[in-house]
């Protein structure tokens, strides 16, 4: 069945048309855009108007392309920044006026699915630890088989890191040690959780985007990093790097999603600390994930 699935994240919105069944995903078309939703919320945790209607535009737009490639289904999930806007009624109300199903889904939901995404309905032999790096949120999953068997979501994602620790472009040094301490200390619960020499997938825009810029790469082909490797020297190389540069220095580095620059440093200060948390030495690069999950479901009709 071909489905159209669609990630409504902290900063931007993910879709995937794919051909689903038994288990795999073949996919047709995948995209991104900036949603500013994170940016947007008002500090009483509300989405502004402008920001709901730069995302009707942005679904309106997605739907008509569903239609256009023959989209069976279409369904949207909404992850952090819907969790925590407290207006976020008028969002779903906004989705169901266009015809699109959206549900807004715990932590324990996107981690499933997630793994479900990655893996199909099989899974690892072996104990594996999913790492999915968001914009408003990271969740660490650990499992093998088809039902991981622990996860931890921490409200700390490149979005949320960039908003509210760095104050200037590039961050000033005091500003980086803040947001290392403020990392140690959101994850110090996830230290001994994966076994070590325990094999870690890294999914989500950070992680990708770091492979793309560490291979040059600004093409977009299906599965053109699944199962590359990112070094703990690699990531912390490009942390190092990143964190000063400006955000136009950063959007001009080849292989850069314009989508990502304006957290990407953040989210490489997240992932260098991650890893030292988790005593991992590399992380193997998924393009899979929630969107992958979803799809399945909307092919199977389990939504």
């Amino acid at each position: 069945m071909r489905v159209m699935a669609i990630d409504i994240g902290t900063n931007s919105t993910l879709h995937l048309v794919a051909e689903a069944t038994g288990g795999e995903v073949a996919v047709v078309e995948r995209g991104i855009v900036g949603n500013g939703l994170g940016a947007g919320l008002t500090r009483d945790g509300l989405i502004t108007p402008t920001v709901l209607d730069e995302n009707r535009w942005i679904l309106e737009r997605l739907l008509r392309r569903g239609a256009e490639l023959g989209c069976v289904r279409s369904g949207a999930v909404g992850t952090h920044a819907l969790r925590r806007a407290g207006n976020r009624e008028e969002f779903i109300r906004m989705t169901d006026r266009l015809g699109l199903w959206l549900k807004v889904i715990s932590d324990d939901e996107e981690a499933a699915m997630a793994w479900q995404g990655v893996f199909g309905g099989g899974g690892p032999r072996e104990i594996t630890g999913l790492l999915d790096l968001g914009g408003g949120s990271t969740e660490l999953i650990v499992g093998n088989g088809s039902e991981p068997q622990w996860w931890s979501s921490v409200p700390v994602g490149a979005v949320m890191m960039a908003r509210e620790n760095f104050h200037s472009d590039p961050p000033a040094k005091p500003q980086v040690t803040s947001a290392v301490k403020a990392v140690r200390q959101a994850f110090a619960l996830w230290q001994d959780r994966l076994p070590h020499g325990a094999a870690l997938i890294g999914i989500a825009g950070t992680i990708t985007s770091l492979i793309a810029v560490e291979q040059g790469d600004s093409s977009y082909r299906a599965g053109r990093f699944e199962g590359k490797n990112l070094t703990d020297r690699q990531v912390s190389g490009w942390m190092k790097r990143l964190l000063n540069l400006n955000l136009h220095e950063r959007r001009t580095i080849p292989g850069m999603p314009p989508a990502r620059a304006e957290s990407i440093h953040a989210g490489a200060l997240i992932l260098n600390e991650l890893l030292k948390i988790i005593r991992c030495s590399s992380v193997i690069v998924s393009e899979k994930g929630v969107l992958f999950g979803l799809a399945l479901r909307l092919a199977g009709d389990e939504i």
